[in-house]
């Protein structure tokens, strides 16, 4: 019982470690991109071209779900006999229930950062729109490391950075936002 109670405090260390440094990442790789780093933005302080330009940069967090259904795609086809014309008939599959696993949360998270994306876009001022393209490279970025955390069938705390970057980025957009919205109100920029 003893080694189960020190299991868990370790992966509860690591889930505390996952999270300060997703919260680090996401705070240095922000400030980065807005004072260090050369993204290009729209200068303009025309709304849609920054929703335009939001639109645009989204186009990469496709990239997680393509990668899923992919992945879905394979255990499938080499799995043919087994589950490839009846996925139902072989539910205790390990990699596909992974597989599936991870596209549901890609999609959940992908729906809240997405909508935090655009409303930051209507939210920032110009200079501080590299924001956007940046939690869009660590959103990719985590979704796959979280892909591959938890397809480790031996560790499934080894998820947690994933989970935790994707889950500080949203925190954060929605933090900022709602500072945003407090500070210049609904009808900023209307």
């Amino acid at each position: 019982m003893a080694s189960d109670s020190s299991l868990e405090k370790n992966h509860k260390r690591k889930v505390h470690q996952a999270a300060v440094i997703s919260w680090i990442t996401v705070l240095v790789s922000d400030y980065l991109a807005v004072n260090h780093l050369p993204i290009p933005t729209p200068q303009s302080p025309i709304l849609l071209h920054r929703i335009i330009f939001t639109t645009r940069m989204l186009v990469p967090t496709i990239l997680p779900l393509l990668f899923g259904v992919a992945i879905i795609m394979k255990t499938r086809y080499t799995n043919y006999l087994t589950m490839g014309l009846n996925p139902v008939h072989s539910k205790g599959n390990y990699l596909l229930n992974m597989a599936n696993r991870y596209m549901h949360n890609t999609v959940e998270q992908m729906i809240i950062f997405i909508m935090l994306q655009y409303t930051l876009s209507t939210l920032l001022s110009a200079e501080y729109l590299p924001i956007i393209p940046m939690n869009i490279f660590l959103f990719v970025i985590s979704r796959f490391m979280y892909f591959v955390g938890y397809m480790d069938e031996e560790g499934p705390v080894n998820r947690a950075y994933g989970f935790t970057l994707t889950l500080s980025l949203n925190i954060f957009s929605t933090f900022v936002c709602l500072f945003l919205l407090i500070i210049k109100g609904p009808t900023f920029d209307l």
